[in-house]
């Protein structure tokens, strides 16, 4: 999985090689993106949102490898991937 965006902050497209350079993140890391200016930008606004006793958006995704597309979906139970 991988940080898209924070309030206003947007992470950059992802590289050619982003699935592996993702699964190399700590899972310790406050956000994870793979360039660090973007994820002391994003820290940045949460501290800020912190501070005003205030909240914001984000998005992230969820990346998967060996997958047929269109597996599952988001809109009907019944069609879920469950398990």
């Amino acid at each position: 999985s991988r940080t898209v965006a924070v309030a206003d902050v947007v992470a950059p497209e992802l590289p050619d090689d982003a699935f592996d350079r993702l699964l190399e993140l700590d899972d310790e890391a406050p956000m994870r993106v793979p360039d660090e200016r973007t994820v002391r930008a994003m820290v940045e606004a949460v501290k800020s949102a912190q501070e005003n006793r205030d909240s914001i958006g984000g998005q992230f995704e969820v990346l998967a490898r060996g997958v047929p597309a269109g597996l599952g979906s988001h809109a009907h139970w019944d069609r879920r991937l469950d398990g």
